[in-house]
């Protein structure tokens, strides 16, 4: 074996894994790849994310990135997927709201909260 065998290892271990309910989490933290992806999006850079989100390895951090920079087509479709499955457990939750009137009780008591407050 050559010195530059030994020094870079052959292959990286993601710290990515699969959740219960199919959510992918980063590390041995509750932090998922969908909220940690929007900060990204909205421009932090990795020492940005480490002070964000302090339970995970900055290493870590720097492996999602790459991660995410090389393979972004797949990235970008589970977060795009994730979404849709959003919006829909979204949509069932407003209309079992809808059906209970639970959101036109709610309406009502903000209603009388704001007329108390004048």
């Amino acid at each position: 074996m050559t010195i530059a065998e030994n020094a870079f290892p052959i292959t990286i271990t993601l710290p990515l894994r699969m959740a219960e309910g199919g959510s992918i989490r980063i590390g041995t933290s509750r932090i998922s790849l969908e909220i940690f992806m929007a900060y990204y999006f909205q421009g932090m850079n990795a020492e940005q994310l480490a002070d964000r989100f302090e339970t995970l390895d900055p290493e870590h951090i720097h492996y999602v990135i790459g991660y995410y920079l090389q393979n972004k087509e797949a990235v970008e479709a589970y977060l795009h997927q994730s979404e849709v499955e959003a919006q829909e457990i979204q949509a069932k939750i407003e209309a079992m709201q809808e059906r209970t009137g639970f959101a036109e009780k709610l309406r009502e008591i903000k209603a009388r909260m704001k007329k108390t407050e004048i």
